[in-house]
């Protein structure tokens, strides 16, 4: 047994020393590597002025930390997250947090990206750990990470008692590749009864049912204006229709990117479905439909437009429906794999007691809910 993990950590060293790491936290300097950052290296990051937008527009005292690891100069992983100080929604745990003041190194969304190989993973999480130990953040907040990654398996295995992931259950990210005819995407049964709810709200509004498709940046304050709407009445309350959501699809509107559809009965929004364009896969970014409405099955209706839209589009080659194992994502993707969200706290005193008393809260929370249902 010694003898094997002897010859593991000679491997790491020896294949880590090939690399090297680069921690950015000014954005000037991000401009260095922002060449590669929007190569095709890097096409499954988060786009460049979609990651600056997010760290400028927002009000929780928000710096960029972006890890970049780099084989003989030229960069081959890039890790970009943002450190900032949170704030709890939750009466349990906002006076402990903001006693602490505590600052979270978020890994964005979609922003691993590169080789991420195992030895640049296994230097990422070395690097991100360096960084917890000079307190540049109280933890790494790792979002939907797919479970087969590198990044993963070495955040878990190298961290140590410092990792926790308080998500047991994992997260299924769904992706439609467009391989197949629009018709056949779903069965015959299915397509018979979309077409009689189109018709019905035809005929229950006197024709006066109408598609909006917003892509324009000075088509956006109505937009949102009308989202808001349908958000303010549907379950999960999926839009807020703040400064910093606002800029943010401001930025990918500037782009070209943005596309967004609202579906109107009688001049009233009442469902919507929004995303945008990144090289050639169509990004979900929210839906949501008015519940005064469900009886037409608006929200089904209006997604099966938006979907034969995007599929007459020849530049789209994928719609990616981000995770939630919803019943409508598994009877229309081909292509599903497993994430997981998971921390890495900070090696010291105060890392442990954010540790245990994120432990407490989530054990509190869980209780909570037992006991409402």
């Amino acid at each position: 047994m010694k003898t094997k993990q002897a010859t593991c950590n000679k491997l790491n060293k020896e294949t880590v020393s090939d690399f090297t790491a680069t921690v950015i936290t000014d954005i000037e300097k991000l401009e260095e590597i922002r060449n590669d950052w929007e190569g095709e290296k890097f096409f499954s990051l988060i786009p460049y002025y979609y990651y600056l937008t997010i760290i400028k527009s927002s009000k929780n005292s928000t710096r960029p930390l972006v890890v970049v690891i780099s084989k003989n100069g030229t960069p081959e992983m890039i890790v970009a997250g943002k450190i900032e100080n949170i704030k709890s929604k939750n009466k349990l745990t906002t006076k402990f947090l903001n006693f602490l003041d505590i600052r979270v190194l978020t890994i964005v969304e979609y922003g691993v990206g590169g080789c991420a190989s195992f030895e640049c993973s296994l230097l990422a999480i070395k690097t991100l750990l360096e960084c917890l130990k000079k307190r540049e953040a109280d933890l790494v907040s790792f979002r939907e990470i797919r479970l087969d990654s590198d990044i993963y398996r070495q955040g878990r295995r190298i961290a140590g008692l410092l990792y926790r992931d308080y998500l047991p259950s994992k997260l299924k990210h769904f992706l439609l590749r467009k391989t197949k005819e629009f018709n056949k995407l779903i069965n015959r049964k299915r397509r018979k009864e979309l077409r009689r709810n189109w018709k019905k709200l035809k005929e229950q509004f006197r024709d006066n049912v109408e598609i909006k498709y917003y892509s324009k940046k000075e088509e956006l304050a109505n937009c949102c204006k009308d989202i808001e709407k349908i958000s303010n009445n549907s379950k999960h309350h999926s839009f807020n229709n703040s400064i910093n959501s606002r800029e943010n699809l401001e930025c990918v509107a500037t782009q070209g990117d943005l596309k967004a559809f609202i579906l109107y009965l009688g001049g009233i929004p009442c469902a919507y479905y929004s995303g945008f364009v990144k090289k050639d896969i169509f990004i979900y970014i929210s839906t949501g439909y008015d519940r005064d409405y469900r009886e037409f099955r608006v929200g089904a209706v209006l997604m099966w437009h938006t979907l034969e839209y995007l599929w007459a589009d020849d530049r789209i080659k994928a719609i990616d429906f981000g995770n939630g194992d919803y019943l409508y994502k598994q009877n229309i993707c081909d292509t599903y794999w497993d994430e997981v969200d998971f921390y890495i706290f900070q090696p010291s005193l105060r890392g442990a007691v954010l540790n245990i008393a994120g432990t407490i809260f989530r054990i509190v929370y869980k209780i909570k809910n037992l006991f409402l249902k």
